[in-house]
């Protein structure tokens, strides 16, 4: 067995010590948005200025992602 092949990390995290951005995945951006989610339907079911910062943020999202089309 070659020496360089016991030092190797899985290609995520070869890319982290290279320097690319973290969370750029298939599975972390599944992860970052479904944790999003739950946040944002949680605040949505409550009551009060929770509720509208979410309507507001989705609001803003969408635009964001029609202005990119």
């Amino acid at each position: 067995m070659e020496k360089n092949n016991i030092h190797r990390h899985c290609p995520e995290v070869e890319n982290l010590m290279r320097g690319k951005i973290p969370f750029v995945t298939r599975y972390g951006i599944t992860l970052v948005v479904l944790v999003f989610l739950v946040i944002s339907i949680g605040l949505f079911l409550s009551e009060g200025s929770s509720q509208q910062l979410v309507k507001e943020m989705i609001e803003h999202i969408i635009g964001q992602i029609k202005s990119k089309i």
